[in-house]
């Protein structure tokens, strides 16, 4: 056999043999890269653990509350201006009609004599434009009846010298001539009458217009009056006044708060509660507090469900025979009775929970603690520094509750630090 025949194949098909090669050799190195980059390796981070445990929910919480008044009024001031005489003191019980204080507003009086003023001007401006009105329909009369009078002399003028010109004393010119005239009066009159129903249009508008703005400055004027009036800041309300601190010489703005009365038919008590337990929490649940040494039954009233902070606001009434002891402004020790007593898996809240709001943990696997599994979960409520697991862990899984910024999101990771 001719030896140059295999010498002449491998020289075709040298660049498949060379590509060949190489992706065998290289195939080995990816691979043992993909895997070093599957299984992320930590060097130097600390790993924090916690074990998945359960944790008993009784049927009762205890909360700090504030109590209130069931009722109150805030007392604003209705002008502004400076404190003149102070009737009360705060802290002392009041009826309606209790003269509270009493405002000296001299900005309210410059305001009642700049409002005269433009009463003034404004009333000029309506007989103005009411005089206007009779002047323009006396001119229109006026013309209206000059004209219909040139009219009618032009009709006596043109019938006589018709008959003239029939007769043959004056020619036929003339007649047309007057006629002429006759005509253009005409057209006067109609333009006249137009140009006034026009004008009428707008002269009434304009009277409407400034009549209309007068009654608004009259009616601005009034209520100027009954806020001077008002300077003396009453009670509209029975109760104790409290927050109300003002000083002789004070200069206090309109509708400014200078305290509040309290009522004292009912008290409440409002207070912070965790979210987990906002879907057990229904009205007409009761609740206990000791409050000046006595203990005093509440009954769910309100709640917001709105969400803040990990809270929402819950409101209990005091019953009749506790309210008598209560004062506004404690805060008392609540115990309520949700009715919601259970067994629940949890685990600490930690930063882990960042990653991805949360939707995927790290456990650590049970053959071999060098490395940690990745599971997607489902979290809870949270209370009292847990949050509840309600799916993706089993009882004593051990989860990496450390930060997991350096951590990735890969479903195998190598670790080397417990803490």
């Amino acid at each position: 056999m001719d030896r140059a025949i295999p010498q002449k194949w491998y020289i075709k098909h040298k660049k498949w043999i060379f590509l060949t090669s190489s992706f065998v050799l290289t195939m080995p190195i990816i691979l043992l890269s993909f895997m070093q980059t599957h299984q992320k390796k930590v060097t130097d981070s600390i790993i924090e653990t916690a074990t998945v445990k359960l944790k008993n929910y009784s049927d009762s919480i205890e909360l700090i509350g504030r109590v209130e008044p069931r009722n109150s009024y805030t007392v604003i001031a209705p002008i502004s201006g400076k404190v003149a005489t102070i009737f009360v003191e705060n802290g002392e019980m009041v009826e309606i009609g209790t003269k509270l204080l009493k405002l000296d507003s001299d900005d309210v009086k410059a305001r009642i004599s700049k409002k005269s003023i433009s009463i003034q001007e404004q009333d000029a401006t309506v007989r103005s434009v009411l005089q206007s009105i009779d002047s323009e329909k006396f001119k229109f009369k006026k013309n209206v009846l000059n004209l219909k009078g040139e009219i009618l002399t032009l009709d006596d003028d043109i019938k006589n010298k018709r008959i003239l010109s029939l007769e043959g004393f004056i020619s036929k010119s003339s007649v047309v001539e007057l006629q002429n005239r006759r005509d253009r009066k005409a057209e006067l009159l109609e333009l006249e009458i137009e140009s006034y129903e026009s004008l009428k249009v707008h002269t009434s508008k304009k009277l409407v217009s400034s009549k209309a703005k007068l009654t608004q400055l009259k009616k601005d004027l009034s209520l100027l009056n009954d806020k001077l009036t008002s300077a003396e800041v009453t009670s509209k309300f029975s109760g104790q006044l409290v927050h109300f601190n003002p000083t002789l010489g004070d200069q206090i703005g309109e509708n400014s708060i200078i305290g509040q009365i309290q009522s004292f038919d009912g008290f409440q008590v409002s207070a912070n509660v965790d979210q987990y337990y906002l879907r057990h929490f229904e009205f007409g649940q009761k609740a206990k507090a000791t409050i000046n040494g006595k203990e005093g039954i509440f009954t769910l009233s309100r709640l917001n469900p709105t969400v803040v902070d990990g809270h929402f606001v819950a409101t209990w009434e005091a019953s009749d025979d506790t309210k008598h002891n209560v004062t506004g402004g404690q805060n008392v020790s609540i115990k309520h009775n949700h009715g919601l007593s259970r067994q629940r898996m949890v685990i600490p809240i930690g930063d882990y929970m960042n990653t991805r709001k949360g939707s995927f943990v790290y456990i650590i696997d049970e053959e071999n603690q060098a490395v940690a599994i990745r599971r997607d979960v489902v979290f809870g409520n949270q209370s009292n520094g847990f949050v509840e697991v309600l799916s993706g862990l089993s009882l004593d899984d051990e989860v990496i509750i450390s930060d997991y910024s350096t951590l990735g999101s890969k479903s195998k990771i190598r670790i080397k630090n417990f803490k």
